[in-house]
């Protein structure tokens, strides 16, 4: 799960984000924030999950947008890098069903995210 961390929660016009959201991961990458963003999301294991830097710049570690047949890519084309042992690594069918079972409320809040970003 993705914490929305509570500075982001409270900033004028951001009260939409949840305290909990659950999208798709696929990275094995970090960043650093860039120098006066906002940071606006973590996770236990990324702490730099999403930033906004002013109105120029909103970086997203994860994936609001998933469905079922970009899953079924990432299955098909990077599947090898669902081998068992690393650190929250999924199998496919675990994959599958938690889209399933957030798909509608990570597309809500990608479509909130960007109303609220693009105007």
């Amino acid at each position: 799960p993705v914490r929305w961390r509570d500075a982001a929660r409270k900033a004028p016009g951001w009260d939409f984000l949840p305290l909990i959201s659950t999208p798709l991961h696929w990275h094995g990458d970090t960043f650093s924030l860039p120098p006066g963003a906002q940071w606006l999301a973590e996770t236990d294991d990324c702490a730099h999950q999403a930033f906004a830097w002013g109105r120029l710049a909103l970086g997203l570690q994860f994936h609001l947008e998933a469905d079922a047949e970009s899953i079924a890519a990432l299955i098909k084309n990077c599947g090898n890098e669902l081998a068992p042992g690393g650190p929250r690594v999924q199998t496919e069918g675990q994959l599958r069903n938690t889209l399933v079972r957030h798909q509608s409320e990570n597309l809500a809040l990608l479509w909130k995210l960007l109303d609220t970003w693009f105007h």
